[in-house]
């Protein structure tokens, strides 16, 4: 197996449900497979962390909502008995379940332990536009994002959100910076719309760091730099780099994605054959 840079990423996509509607979310034309049980789930995730290759020392769960998923403590389970095995653990999450994490100690025990980084989505500054933004039943307010993270750190959340905004950029980045500090969060990430591997000129009106880290791939574009002790990074990637790398008769592996349906992918297409993996 050949891998497309050093660094190569081994996903986790939690079956389960999700209590938003965005409209923007991939999961509504991209997800189309059935879960396994818990136990094949399981059963399948050891094998395949057993043969993976020892490159992949990051993992990123995610899914519809991983936090609400019951697949989600099972598999923190699992990865604590691998736990040499990454460096990395990053869990993405909308932070509905995390309110009620806090409150059993199994659980908040594994999520300490194990998860090392914690992305929380929320596209808007503002509490009731981003209410909006999810709709479903989602319901999530400043004080338990607050509370999420005064227990977890301030450097272990990076609060992010689809960059979409709908008035002057600037005042959108500046104001979404506020809200995360007052939150008690010292880390902002800033997602481009996927497909777009550009990022916008707002990203370097915002600050005059020296020495900022610009990353540019066919793949993805990182562009970080740091605003009164808050990190900021602004992030664009391809729709699907699997299917990018096969247009340009590319074999290398840039991402392996573990899917609902207990198989392993090279993408995110699941259910494509082409992108089925056995190790």
């Amino acid at each position: 197996m050949e891998l497309y840079d050093n660094k190569p990423n081994f996903s986790i996509f939690l079956p389960g449900p999700c209590n938003a509607e965005c409209e923007f979310c991939y999961n509504n034309n991209k997800v189309k497979c059935r879960a396994v049980g818990l136990t094949s789930w399981i059963k399948n995730l050891t094998d395949i962390i057993h043969k993976l290759p020892l490159e992949f020392r990051s993992v990123s769960i995610t899914g519809y909502e991983p936090s609400i998923s019951r697949y989600l403590i099972p598999t923190l389970s699992l990865l604590d008995k691998f736990k040499y095995n990454f460096d990395k653990v990053v869990l993405t999450t909308n932070g509905t379940g995390l309110t009620a994490s806090l409150r059993y100690r199994q659980n908040r025990y594994l999520i300490e332990k194990v998860v090392t980084d914690i992305n929380i989505s929320r596209h808007h500054y503002d509490e009731l536009k981003n209410q909006k933004i999810f709709g479903g039943t989602y319901s999530i307010f400043d004080r338990d994002i607050t509370n999420i993270a005064r227990f977890f750190g301030a450097y272990k959340i990076t609060l992010q959100c689809l960059y979409n905004p709908d008035e002057d950029p600037l005042w959108f980045a500046n104001n979404y910076i506020k809200a995360a500090n007052d939150m008690g969060i010292q880390k902002v990430c800033f997602r481009i719309p996927a497909g777009k591997l550009s990022i916008p000129h707002v990203a370097w009106e915002l600050h005059d760091d020296t020495h900022p880290e610009d990353i540019r791939t066919q793949l993805y574009h990182s562009y970080s730099y740091m605003i009164n002790g808050t990190k900021i990074q602004w992030k664009s990637t391809v729709d699907d780099p699997a299917t990018i790398l096969s247009i340009n008769n590319d074999d290398r592996i840039f991402e392996l994605v573990y899917a609902p349906d207990g198989w392993l992918y090279s993408g995110w297409d699941f259910g494509n054959e082409r992108q089925m993996l056995i190790l």
